[in-house]
């Protein structure tokens, strides 16, 4: 067994095994998700919800199936998972988070940056670039940003999330989206997200897509779900996959109860 850190796999971990039919079937579909990483900026508790944002993201974790036993904790992501090649991760934009913490160098040049931003009122600022698209980028920048811990939304518990070893997808938006960059919670604000997570569903192009030969493990809990996932791979793909292909991917189911007997 390797003793790298890193894997060469990606894994997103998901509660159900009609969760890993749906990305099986459809791609991975971004969803605004809540993170507290203004509270490492501005120095607040880390449970503030006043400053918990929503980004739009697809999460995976970069860890080898042996260090994977809390990750896939029911309390917390859930044993199903995908495994997708890192090589495809990087084609397709999918990015280590940057994890921080209150008061460290970065957490205060972020601050002064977000709380200096130029108004978009102007045109231009210097570097030949418009006020709007420096106002964008820098604060799409923040949606990569991640506690190094923090209370898990998952377990409720102190978590240190640099464990995790995060790479998130997001998706680019086009204006007519009305997507706003962060947005806060509140009942407005939960209306809001639903109704932006229903559109999402149905542009295709905000969509993580993959092929058969991305992916190198499908994994069920347990294994008594293995030929239950065959007959759903086989379902789900033979309209647009060879049968080559089909053959591939059934081979690359495993179950979480295997694993966790053999680590």
């Amino acid at each position: 067994m390797s003793d790298n850190i890193s894997a060469n796999t990606l894994f997103h971990f998901t509660g159900s095994i009609d969760n890993l039919e749906n990305i099986l079937r459809n791609n991975f579909q971004p969803r605004l998700c809540y993170e507290n990483f203004m509270s490492i900026i501005f120095n607040a508790p880390v449970d503030f919800k006043e400053l918990e944002k929503a980004i739009p993201m697809v999460c995976f974790c970069d860890l080898p199936l042996s260090q994977v036993r809390e990750h896939a904790d029911e309390n917390n992501y859930g044993p199903y998972a995908l495994g997708l090649s890192k090589e495809w991760a990087i084609k397709n934009k999918v990015n280590p988070v940057l994890y921080t913490y209150k008061n460290s160098d970065i957490s205060r040049k972020l601050k002064s940056l977000l709380l200096n931003l130029p108004s978009q009122k102007n045109d231009t600022v210097h570097y030949k670039i418009s006020k709007k698209d420096y106002h964008n980028q820098l604060l799409s920048i923040f949606q990569y940003i991640k506690p190094y811990e923090g209370i898990s939304a998952k377990t409720k518990k102190h978590t240190r999330f640099y464990d995790e070893r995060e790479w998130r997808y997001i998706p680019n938006f086009a204006e007519d989206l009305s997507y706003p960059m962060m947005i806060g919670r509140g009942e407005k604000e939960e209306n809001a997200i639903t109704e932006i997570n229903e559109k999402i569903k149905g542009i295709s192009e905000l969509h993580l897509k993959f092929e058969p030969n991305d992916i190198k493990y499908i994994i069920v809990k347990s294994e008594d779900e293995i030929l239950q996932m065959v007959d759903k791979v086989i379902q789900i793909k033979k309209g647009g996959f060879t049968e080559s292909d089909i053959k591939i991917l059934t081979t690359r189911i495993i179950s979480f109860e295997s694993i966790r007997e053999n680590i």
